[in-house]
């Protein structure tokens, strides 16, 4: 299993105030060894949180790389929204 993560506190300011963010966190598992992650080659975890309002968990299992570029990808990655 490989895992990479990547904080985007100061990175990617246009996802943050698409999704209403104050900061968030990404990590990247490649060949993950678990039941959750079983049958799936990829797992995105992405963390966002909000000030005074929480924070969120999302996970997307995939397989195949070039999904990341699939619009149900962009979907599924912009499914919530923080209030404003």
């Amino acid at each position: 299993m490989e895992f990479l993560r990547k904080n985007t506190e100061k990175k990617n300011f246009s996802e943050r105030t698409a999704l209403s963010t104050t900061n968030g966190s990404t990590a990247f598992i490649k060949n993950p060894k678990s039941d959750f992650g079983d049958g799936f080659k990829y797992i995105m975890l992405n963390f966002f949180y909000k000030d005074k309002q929480g924070i969120v968990v999302q996970a997307i299992l995939f397989n195949n790389l070039n999904f990341v570029q699939n619009k149900t990808f962009m979907e599924i990655f912009h499914s919530f929204k923080f209030h404003e």
